[in-house]
């Protein structure tokens, strides 16, 4: 079988080109793949990529969105008619499949990689927001298959019409996040000395915490209004324990956010960090929060599952998926604060919630989401399509 997996900005770091290509390298075990981008990663030598040309609309500024989306699914099925004996086209946009891989004749399927009829108002740029929702009707009614993060993803993808609908999630790599299976334990913990070094950035100590010590939070993700992070900074000024926050991410949001936050010694921002340092940085806190309004999936929070972290977050469908509350997690009403501090000084005071929680959060997600067993799901899915 060959298979051409699309996927813009392939060779630039960023969630879905990471999804993209993981999922391609597990699908090499199956098939053949030739990869379709704009931008081709370095040094891959398990495919081969072809580049779509596209000219450069970065003078348009913040009109350049939909521009880009069309130009890139008409280069798409230009370079897609140009290879020979492809099975299958495999995308991961609604335009990039609707625009580029219909009309050729090869069946096609693409990954949703979030819901842009339950995205909150301001996560895109207006008219973004307007071609998703012109186009992803079309796609979903065009594509042999669409491929759906979670349940409550699918339901919604069947109810704009598509006409085949698999679930498949996200997978995670311990050795990504640097975060080694013998080491999924949990987070460091009294009378435990932590495996990391101390950071040379401002921010929470990596020493083993112990129950006198500061309770450490983390959370990671866009600085933008989906993820609610001012909900967050609302709930830790409600907090009546010790406590460190630190957020890792950027976005349209920072400087707003850290304004908010500039009377808050315990809040420290970290910009961007390296997939390979998430799982260090994991493992020196105590649990992960997130006061989400929107997610496709929540990667994030399966990658700090896997690590040994327990969360508390807020009970929506793409936290549900992977968060089982009371078991690896707690999960809170959306857009309350006050609900959010109450559970983040529950966790704090209950040690044995904190150990209950812990020794839970590794098991509760892998071997379930692993990358081999993801890949592995997706080929069955593409091998019972061809039969």
């Amino acid at each position: 079988m060959h298979i051409a997996v699309v996927c813009r900005a392939l060779g630039v770091p960023g969630a879905v080109a990471s999804v993209a290509l993981r999922q391609a390298r597990e699908l090499t075990r199956h098939a053949r793949i030739t990869l379709v981008s704009d931008a081709c990663p370095e040094d891959i030598d398990w495919a081969d990529c072809v580049r779509v040309p596209m000219p450069n609309l970065h003078a348009l500024r913040r009109f350049r969105h939909v521009p880009d989306e069309v130009l890139f699914g008409r280069g798409v099925n230009i370079v897609l008619r140009s290879l020979h004996g492809v099975d299958f086209i495999l995308a991961h946009s609604h335009s990039t499949a609707h625009i580029g891989a219909r009309k050729l004749g090869i069946p096609f399927g693409f990954f949703v990689h979030g819901d842009i009829f339950e995205r909150p108002k301001g996560t895109y740029d207006a008219r973004l927001t307007a071609f998703y929702e012109w186009i992803a009707p079309k796609a979903y009614r065009s594509a042999d298959i669409v491929f759906a993060l979670a349940p409550y993803l699918a339901d919604s993808v069947r109810q704009h019409g598509a006409r085949r609908v698999e679930v498949v999630p996200n997978g995670v790599d311990l050795a990504d996040l640097g975060c080694h299976p013998e080491r999924s334990e949990g987070p460091p913990r009294a009378g435990r000395e932590a495996d990391v070094g101390r950071p040379s950035h401002p921010g929470p100590s990596l020493d083993a915490r112990d129950d006198s010590g500061p309770l450490r939070l983390i959370t990671v993700g866009r600085l933008a209004v989906e993820k609610g992070v001012e909900q967050l900074l609302a709930a830790v000024r409600m907090l009546e324990i010790d406590y460190e926050l630190t957020i890792i991410g950027t976005g349209p949001l920072e400087r707003e956010l850290r304004a908010a936050a500039s009377d808050l010694p315990h809040v420290h921002f970290r910009g961007t960090v390296p997939r390979h340092e998430l799982g260090a940085l994991y493992r020196a806190h105590d649990v992960f929060v997130t006061a989400t309004r929107n997610e496709a999936f929540g990667l994030v929070v399966l990658e700090a599952l896997a690590c040994g972290l327990p969360l508390i977050g807020t009970d929506i469908d793409a936290l549900r998926s992977v968060v089982r509350d009371g078991e690896n997690g707690l999960l809170v009403t959306p857009a309350d604060p006050r609900a959010l501090a109450s559970a983040i000084e529950r966790f704090g005071r209950d040690a044995s919630l904190r150990e209950k929680l812990a020794a839970s959060a590794h098991d509760s997600v892998l071997p379930e989401f692993s990358w081999p067993v993801i890949g592995d799901q997706i080929a069955s899915i593409l091998r019972r399509m061809r039969t």
